[in-house]
């Protein structure tokens, strides 16, 4: 096809059939295949603009020196997909749709990978959409076959699912805009074992995960609007940075599915009830909830040396906070808020604490717990009391304790 004008071409087949779109790119030409079109190779080397309203066979497909908006608009089986680092997008839209060999979009332009829920591409040999296009859009199902998908920043146009089997799914940002839709992460076959990572900020109405032994990590904050429970059973990483922070508006789990909850910088809900597995801190970190309780099977900061918060001194801080397994950290931090804080087990706190909250502070539930707080203890600024079992001990340092009720046999030693 080669001319200054637009043209509209009915279908094209035959297996032995090249198609050379070659228009004016000075103009506003371009080009539209109407029917069916079924190719040996397709080059587009200059237009405004190509559009296949119909399904497409072919085995390579080259888009070369081009501007405008390359589009798929039908069922399109590519076996070879070449683009190169000029300025125009590519999109398929449309279910049913596969590029065989691995692709790595060159094109500065936006890649879309589809535009409504029940659209579907895969990309069996892998995805990168990282090297040279200024955004990815995303609906419906994207997929490559145990192996590797990247994701540049990425927006969301409708619900998708994204999942790469035994593959890595690394996405640089995602957010829905000013949609509101939900994002799956893998599915709920046994192939489902390629870990999760999204690099930058996750803005999203809700995230799906199902019970597969893959891991989630969040490195770049973000909010995710609706109560998410966590269902893979893999590690669930809530940032790797103190700087990171993530919200869980209508609440978080991480009880149920994860082997483990890697926590740093800030992790919210709001108002809603936040409840950790086994957690593991990765920097300094903030747990709060708002007048949400705040459960957390354990935490420990392993080999590392960090201070944990619990709820801020805001007004909705009031939401109580457990601690139903050992805590061992090295400094804890509260605020002058009327929320409860209760150890429910053994630990040890490094550093010398003060527990300013204002509900009462619980050190125990068993005569058998042991608590200590190396550095310094007192319980007499903030709370409203303090209950006592088990053994409570700071190392040759104070301890002070306000108006104190037993609930068992206690030791306390300083």
């Amino acid at each position: 096809l080669a001319g200054p004008g637009n043209i509209t071409l009915g279908s094209v087949t035959g297996p032995a059939q090249n198609l050379f779109v070659n228009m004016d790119t000075t103009g506003t030409a371009v080009a539209t295949v109407q029917g069916p079109a079924t190719l040996n190779t397709l080059t587009i080397q200059d237009s405004k603009g190509v559009t296949f309203q119909n399904t497409l066979a072919a085995q390579t497909v080259d888009i070369q020196n081009t501007t405008g908006l390359v589009e798929f608009q039908g069922a399109t089986t590519i076996n070879s997909l070449v683009t190169a680092a000029q300025g125009y997008g590519v999109a398929f839209t449309g279910a049913g749709n596969s590029i065989a060999t691995d692709t790595s979009f060159l094109n500065t332009g936006a890649v879309t990978l589809g535009n409504g829920a029940a659209d579907s591409i895969a990309f069996p040999a892998g995805l990168d959409t990282t090297a040279g296009p200024s955004g990815t859009n995303l609906a419906g199902t994207v997929a490559t076959t145990n192996t590797q998908m990247d994701l540049g920043g990425t927006t969301m146009l409708d619900h998708a699912t994204l999942k790469s089997g035994s593959g890595a799914l690394n996405v640089a940002s995602i957010t829905d805009g000013a949609g509101s839709f939900a994002l799956s992460l893998q599915d709920a076959t046994p192939a489902s074992t390629g870990p999760v990572a999204f690099g930058g900020p996750v803005t999203v109405n809700t995230v799906t995960t199902f019970g597969q032994p893959y891991s989630v990590a969040f490195l770049g904050g973000g909010t995710i609007d609706t109560d998410t429970s966590f269902l893979s059973t893999g590690a669930v990483t809530l940032g790797n940075g103190a700087v990171d922070s993530l919200t869980f508006t209508g609440g978080l789990d991480t009880t149920t599915g994860p082997s483990g909850t890697n926590l740093a910088g800030t992790v919210a809900t709001t108002n809603a009830q936040m409840d950790l597995g086994g957690t593991t801190m990765l920097g300094n970190a903030t747990a709060k909830s708002g007048s949400g309780a705040l459960n957390v099977a354990s935490i420990t900061d392993g080999a590392g040396s960090f201070a944990l918060s619990l709820q801020d001194a805001t007004p909705a801080s009031t939401g109580p906070v457990t601690f139903l397994g050992p805590a061992t950290v090295n400094a804890l931090t509260t605020f002058a808020r009327p929320y409860s804080v209760s150890f429910q087990s053994s630990g040890t706190v490094d550093a010398d604490t003060s527990f300013l909250n204002t509900g009462t502070v619980a050190f125990g539930n068993d005569v058998l717990d042991a608590l200590t707080f190396t550095g310094g203890l007192d319980t007499t600024t903030g709370p409203s009391g303090t209950n006592l079992i088990g053994t409570v001990a700071t190392t040759n340092t104070q301890m002070d304790l306000g108006g104190t009720t037993m609930l068992g046999n206690a030791t306390a030693k300083s």
